[in-house]
């Protein structure tokens, strides 16, 4: 299995112990495909392009590989009562605080990565439904690792 797997479920894991109230997307790709009912509080990690970077180490190839989390949280309010969206809003980004702090904290999730860094965050985004809408949040890490080639 590849360092990318490990580091994608460790991910996962990490952000499901941040978030309990929340659950896991099935699509993180697109995240207007989900079924609403984990839309409401949801989380999901896309793995995305990766790169070879300086500082191999004999069978060991360094790579950075970005990874996409995203955020959802139900938008219960009418369009004209701002004070409940406003409330909404703050609520999910203190969600993307949170996962982004945890993982500044500790990098190296559980030692599979060298490094995880949170790169930035596309703010506050609106997820229009058949039935619901919802607000969304999608933060971009970094994440540095060595592969072994001879694995």
């Amino acid at each position: 299995m590849s360092k990318v797997s490990t580091i994608h479920e460790n991910m996962l894991t990490r952000i499901g112990a941040i978030l309990t109230s929340h659950v896991r997307l099935s699509n993180p790709y697109k995240i207007e495909e989900n079924p609403e009912i984990l839309l409401k509080q949801g989380y999901g990690i896309a793995i995305g392009s990766a790169n070879k970077i300086r500082g191999d180490l004999n069978n060991y190839r360094r790579f950075e590989r970005e990874f996409t989390g995203s955020i959802t949280r139900k938008f219960a309010a009418k369009e004209n009562d701002g004070a409940s969206k406003a409330t909404t809003e703050k609520q999910i980004l203190e969600d993307a605080f949170l996962v982004a702090k945890d993982f500044e904290l500790d990098t190296t999730l559980n030692e599979t990565a060298i490094t995880t860094d949170f790169v930035s965050d596309g703010g506050i985004e609106y997820v229009a439904r058949e039935k619901d809408n919802f607000l969304m949040v999608r933060a971009t890490f970094a994440v540095q690792y060595f592969e072994n080639l001879n694995a």
